[in-house]
């Protein structure tokens, strides 16, 4: 778990900086390093000399508790599940809003179909977008009104015909026509 991670990272830095460096880990939660020659920093310059000026090599002992160590990857760890928390939640919004702006125009353009159906021909669907569902609309609303149209014809032409078939005054007839015919223009 932790002690596994710090360890690595502490095998990690040592072979950066050239395996020379022992460390330890003391019951306590201390570390001890021990470099015993020239030890090497991230650009490359030695950090301390070589023992050949002084009997012996160098000890350094370094220390801080592990929870103290660890403190900044904890600290991360908490930091990562907030943003993730947040940008799942961004991302649900957005989607819902996207879900919401592809269903609303559909389920208009639904219930116009349905209206029709039911030979219900001045119903207009009004869809605002300039996208596939404002086309869609217009289109819909263009049919509606030719098959509001075309129905209208044929209810008038049957109508006339009734007339004639019924009526054997050809006036009456004439009249009947020329009252329904304008229904057609």
């Amino acid at each position: 778990g932790k002690e596994q991670a710090f360890y690595r990272k502490l095998l990690e830095h040592n072979a950066h900086m050239g395996g020379m460096a022992n460390f330890a880990i003391q019951p306590d939660g201390w570390v001890v390093l021990h470099a015993g020659r020239a030890v090497k920093g991230l650009d490359g310059a030695e950090l301390f000399l070589e023992s050949h000026y002084f009997p012996g090599g160098w000890t350094i002992v370094a220390t801080r508790p592990e929870v103290e160590v660890l403190a900044p990857i904890a600290a991360y760890k908490q930091s990562f599940v907030l943003a993730t928390a947040l940008a799942l939640l961004v991302i649900a919004l957005f989607s819902a809003a996207q879900i919401r702006r592809t269903l609303v125009p559909l389920e208009r353009l639904i219930e116009g179909t349905r209206r029709a159906a039911n030979k219900d021909f001045g119903v207009r669907v009004d869809v605002a977008n300039n996208d596939e569902f404002g086309e869609l609309a217009r289109s819909f609303n263009t049919m509606v009104a030719r098959l509001g149209r075309q129905f209208t014809a044929l209810s008038t032409l049957a109508d006339i015909d009734r007339a004639i078939l019924s009526r054997p005054d050809v006036e009456k007839v004439i009249e009947a026509v020329l009252w329904r015919i304008s229904a057609i223009v």
